[in-house]
């Protein structure tokens, strides 16, 4: 079997990972012209795959899948657990306070959930897409299972009423709140707390709002419309819509739009069309909740719009992004062949590839993972760190201040996966 590796934001299909070793070496970089780093092997794999491979939020933590013999079990950190005919691809994932792993796995004629400090959950004949999902306070599970046509939503265990179908569970940001959607009788139907809510031919893109805990959602309206309902209240209809979001303080909404023959940014209910263009992303709001920035394209070109204000155009756009004190935004940018980050308008050195930039919480530090050639690096202050044949940026894999002044990510070099530490450049 052919061994691949992880490129910088898109990470290549493969199979199982075998797990070798951990936590044996540790290697020192003190240069004047690179930031200074340490780097720690925290696992070694025979064969990547990013369906059977998570990182934790704290990007400390790795969990993928070891093939023993003709079975599979998931590692954590190093250590296997229980083996089963096979383990569901894409269905590994961490809480968010990185203690917790789950995933779904085959034993020889079920499917069963398995969180690494708990038992097995109740075999089922399925296991829906994107299982299991974890509380924003990491002590609630919840995910799909089936038996024979019909469909259960699982909450910690406990499975309730069956429907036709059931997918995109969520959980309220305080963690008190669980709803999903459901088919019924040939349509859908939000269930939030055990309660059902209207129905709609098509419902997507649910969520809870930040701050109230209401439900919101984008539904499919007769053939050819759709509409925004937020805390039970239609919006108007268009044509499509996507990238449904809130700001941080639940207060502002925003989404993309279509209304042949024009393409529009709905902004606290304002419509923001573009002319002669396409709405390229979903919009983000500034942490602070006042700003609103998106791509565009015109043509050929695209344009970072912030409060109105367009950027230069480039030849691709991605990694939008505001600084966590709200000052500041970046991107990476496509020039011809090669690829630079933009921070507030100013062009950063062009490399084969830039991913999108991440600042430090008090806004006064970037990073990014850059490409030249065929090695990765992280860049920081115009200064390249040292360069790795991978990095980890992609299954919860990224970039991590740990103050304006150090970061930490994931690499990789043959086969072995490094935990990298060290100041920014300045």
């Amino acid at each position: 079997m052919q061994k691949r590796k992880i490129i910088i934001l898109a990470l290549l299909s493969l199979v199982a990972a075998t797990a070798v070793v951990a936590g044996l070496k540790t290697r020192w970089f003190t240069d004047f012209t690179r930031i200074w780093v340490s780097e720690k092997m925290i696992a070694e794999l025979e064969v990547f795959s990013p369906e059977f491979f998570m990182v934790s939020p704290d990007n400390r933590r790795v969990a993928y899948a070891v093939k023993q013999g003709e079975k599979l079990c998931v590692a954590v950190d190093g250590v296997n657990g229980k083996t089963y005919a096979s383990i569901i691809p894409g269905s590994l994932v961490f809480s968010p306070d990185s203690r917790r792993c789950a995933y779904a796995a085959v034993t020889s004629d079920k499917s069963v959930v398995v969180v690494t400090d708990g038992k097995e959950g109740m075999p089922y004949e399925e296991i829906g897409e994107n299982a299991p999902v974890f509380s924003p306070d990491s002590r609630k599970t919840a995910y799909a299972g089936r038996k024979g046509d019909t469909w259960f939503a699982v909450l910690d265990g406990k499975a309730g009423p069956g429907y036709e179908n059931v997918r995109e569970l969520v959980f309220s940001t305080d963690s008190r709140h669980f709803a999903y959607l459901a088919r019924k009788g040939g349509r859908w139907v939000v269930v939030r707390d055990g309660v059902e809510g209207s129905t709609y031919e098509g419902i997507g893109n649910l969520m809870f709002t930040p701050e109230s805990g209401e439900i919101a959602y984008v539904a499919g309206k007769g053939a050819d419309a759709v509409v925004a309902v937020i805390s039970g209240r239609e919006g108007p209809a268009y044509d499509s819509i996507g990238g449904l979001v809130f700001s941080s303080d639940g207060k502002r909404t925003a989404y993309v739009a279509k209304k042949w023959p024009r393409s529009m940014v709905v902004a606290d209910g304002t419509e923001v069309p573009v002319d002669d263009g396409m709405v390229a992303d979903t919009p983000i709001f500034s942490p602070d909740s006042k700003r609103i920035a998106y791509s565009i394209t015109k043509g050929d070109k695209w344009f970072a719009v912030t409060d109105g204000k367009e950027s230069a155009g480039y030849d691709g756009i991605k990694g939008l992004v505001f600084s966590p004190d709200s000052r500041h935004t970046g991107f990476a940018a496509t020039k011809g062949n090669q690829q630079c980050v933009v921070i507030d308008g100013v062009e950063g050195p062009l490399y084969d590839a830039a991913g999108g930039p991440v600042f430090s919480a008090d806004g006064k530090s970037i990073a990014y993972a850059a490409k030249r050639g065929n090695r990765y690096f992280v860049v920081s202050g115009g200064k390249e760190g040292p360069a790795f044949d991978a990095l980890v940026v992609g299954r919860g894999g990224r970039i991590v201040f740990d103050s304006s002044s150090r970061l930490h990510y994931l690499a990789m070099n043959g086969k072995a996966i490094y935990l990298v530490e060290g100041k920014t450049g300045k």
